[in-house]
């Protein structure tokens, strides 16, 4: 298969064309070793801007760091390994609970165009997929109806305990697998959440098998409302997203990492627009992002993802994918 054409804003990200007033900047002074980005290994970058959490009520502000070669955000600082499960609610984070939305229900919604199903490769069989960052198993407990033999990666211990009570072999890292073992492997919405996302990928590199398919799903920050909304675009996720992809930095890196890059699209949906505006309209509130008068009127939802279908034919979609092939030698 060819590579598609994408338009890639060009456009720097700031605070956004609704910012509010920049919080007050962190004592002045250089660091005593330099940044690097955790993209591109890159020493080049400038603090951006600040940003909060409005999906989890982590406490406190988080700087947005741009890398001056490969245009990706960042934390500044970066997160200590041991803080990420603190970032989590347990409870309350939609990945570490078994989907409730029955077929109809979903069938429902795609035939009104706002389903949102990921845009998963062809296969002319099943074979063996593993899902990075598979949080209770729903994928894989499909993929498993549909013939795959089903396996996951998750650090979440709630989550683990979840997808393994549905029969799921689910471990704790993809150095716990052997080289050359998988069919597929695909990572939907989990490499903004790692912080060395290069080494991520290299171990993805290994595991697949060679002819391989590779599927990454993550927000980009040059769609049209990473620029306009800016700290309270709905992807942002600071700080359980310690990076932020350019579309192009995360093209180069997979090619970096062994891989051939067939399909690069954007597949956005409500949040994109609808979720953002709400978090702007919460900026002064003790509200998080779900909660107003925007996501509690459903047209609204359903318009929204409307709106960001046509941000995707434009090129300026928010939700990127990216398949790629690991070359047969």
């Amino acid at each position: 298969m060819a590579e598609p054409e994408i338009s890639i804003a060009k456009a720097p990200i700031s605070g956004g064309m609704l910012h509010q007033q920049e919080p007050a900047a962190a004592p002045a002074g250089s660091p005593a070793l330099p940044v690097i980005c955790p993209v591109c290994q890159s020493s080049r970058s400038e603090r951006r801007f600040r940003a909060r959490d409005p999906h989890y009520g982590n406490e406190g502000w988080w700087w947005e760091r741009e890398c001056a070669c490969c245009r990706s955000l960042f934390l500044d600082p970066m997160p200590a390994p041991s803080d990420i499960p603190g970032f989590y609610p347990e409870d309350e984070y939609y990945a570490y609970r078994p989907g409730t939305r029955s077929r109809l229900k979903q069938a429902v919604m795609t035939a009104l165009g706002c389903g949102t199903p990921t845009r998963e490769p062809e296969f002319d069989r099943p074979g063996r997929v593993l899902d990075f960052g598979c949080g209770a198993g729903d994928f894989l407990a499909a993929a498993r109806e549909r013939g795959w033999e089903p396996h996951g990666v998750e650090l979440s211990e709630r989550a683990l305990h979840v997808a393994r009570e549905r029969g799921l072999e689910v471990r704790r890292s993809l150095a716990e697998y052997p080289d050359a073992s998988f069919d597929y492997v695909r990572a939907n919405h989990a490499l903004e959440h790692v912080l060395d996302p290069p080494d991520v990928l290299r171990e993805m590199h290994r595991v697949l098998k060679p002819g391989g398919t590779l599927f990454i799903g993550v927000p980009t920050r040059d769609g049209l409302p990473a620029r306009v909304f800016g700290r309270h675009w709905w992807y942002l996720g600071a700080p359980v997203h310690p990076v932020t992809f350019s579309t192009a930095a995360l093209t180069d890196l997979i090619r970096a990492t062994g891989f051939r890059p067939v399909r690069v699209a954007t597949n956005s949906d409500y949040g994109s627009i609808v979720g953002s505006l709400q978090i702007y309209l919460n900026r002064h509130k003790h509200r998080t992002s779900s909660d107003g008068l925007l996501f509690r009127f459903k047209p609204t939802l359903l318009l929204g993802h409307w709106a960001a279908r046509l941000l995707d034919v434009a090129g300026m979609g928010d939700k990127l994918e990216i398949v790629a092939l690991k070359p047969e030698s």
